[in-house]
């Protein structure tokens, strides 16, 4: 990506970058901690932090020294930092990796250049025929579900078509790509899916297959224990992957109460199921209008069910603040630069 050789919006540039980072954080964290006075001491007050203030002033101070360093130091810092999610922290720090992703294609070549090249091997690893044969007789999940991947499976070539055989607590958590991402791996176009314990039969697509696993090891979870108010009768709610991410149903009178980091709350009810990492959850409930509405945010879902309006997401506002502040320094500029002509036209008046 820093080559400019991924065909791309900028937006997903930028999401990939950072999730690659993350991914190579051992090599980042080095940088960071080599060519950042006290880094390391600045990621590990962000980790230690006990109470709520101490944490947010950690995560403004490393904010504002990300954005003073060098891109590579500063990105690489970033990258590194590990805020507790749903806090005041989370969005100082998420503010300043847009702070520096303003060039997609430079912040990604400056992460990239952190992480050193693999070292050449002096002889060659050789496979044979047999081994490599082995190798492609089983493919993986990575990319293919929410939440953290399950190990390999072997698939089998029934009649010139790839059969996979997944359990239901993996084929609950396939995603809608699952078809495209495993048909590259084995270089075919057409898969066919089965359920293990389901007897002899095949299912066409990934969406299928998820289906008939939900009947069997649905995802669910806890309503009352999404709310600000616990007290409630307890209900459980059958959670679905839509897309990459997963979708709660809530009643209005439910959304209304929904608490601000139930996000978090729904991860952990589903933790045990294999959901972790970063997920996108959305809470789904139908508005006064009677039209099934979605939001990832807690406190957009409560002014629905309440029928209040909607205001603009964060990441809209900070464009938009950026970009009257822009206009105010061009304006700025402007009258700095009328005011010395119009000092002469008094002058010359005068005389």
């Amino acid at each position: 990506m820093g080559d400019g050789k991924i065909a791309a919006p900028a937006d997903r540039i930028v999401a990939w970058t950072w999730q690659l980072a993350r991914a190579a954080r051992d090599h980042e964290y080095r940088y960071a901690g080599s060519h950042i006075p006290d880094g390391r001491s600045l990621l590990g007050a962000l980790a230690g932090a006990k109470s709520d203030s101490e944490h947010s002033e950690a995560c403004l101070r490393l904010a504002a020294i990300a954005r003073d360093a060098p891109l590579e130091a500063g990105a690489a810092l970033l990258a590194v930092a590990a805020p507790r999610r749903g806090t005041a922290g989370e969005r100082l720090i998420e503010s300043a990796r847009r702070a520096l992703s303003e060039d997609p294609i430079r912040l990604a070549a400056a992460l990239g250049a952190n992480i050193p090249a693999p070292a050449q091997r002096s002889k060659q690893a050789r496979k044979t025929k047999r081994k490599a044969e082995k190798a492609a007789e089983t493919v993986s999940f990575n990319g293919a579900v929410v939440g953290s991947t399950p190990p390999a499976t072997p698939v089998k070539r029934v009649d010139g078509v790839v059969e996979v055989e997944v359990s239901p607590a993996v084929a609950v958590r396939l995603r809608d790509d699952a078809d495209e991402v495993l048909s590259t791996q084995t270089g075919q176009s057409e898969l066919r899916w089965r359920l293990s314990g389901d007897g002899d039969r095949t299912f066409a697509k990934a969406v299928e297959v998820r289906a008939a696993a939900a009947e069997a090891a649905p995802l669910a979870v806890s309503v009352p224990k999404l709310l600000n108010e616990p007290d409630r009768s307890e209900r459980t709610a059958a959670v679905r992957v839509d897309g990459a991410g997963l979708v709660v149903p809530l009643e209005p009178d439910e959304a209304s109460v929904l608490a601000d980091d139930a996000a978090r709350r729904v991860l952990a009810q589903l933790k045990s199921a294999g959901v972790r990492g970063r997920v996108r959850v959305e809470f789904e409930l139908r508005g006064s209008d009677g039209e099934l509405v979605r939001d990832s945010r807690p406190g957009a879902v409560r002014k629905i069910a309440r029928g209040e309006p909607v205001g603009a997401s964060p990441d809209r506002r900070d464009r938009r603040r950026r970009s009257r502040g822009k206009r105010g320094r061009r304006a700025g500029a402007a009258v700095q630069a009328e005011a010395p002509v119009a000092d002469q036209a008094a002058a010359h008046a005068a005389s």
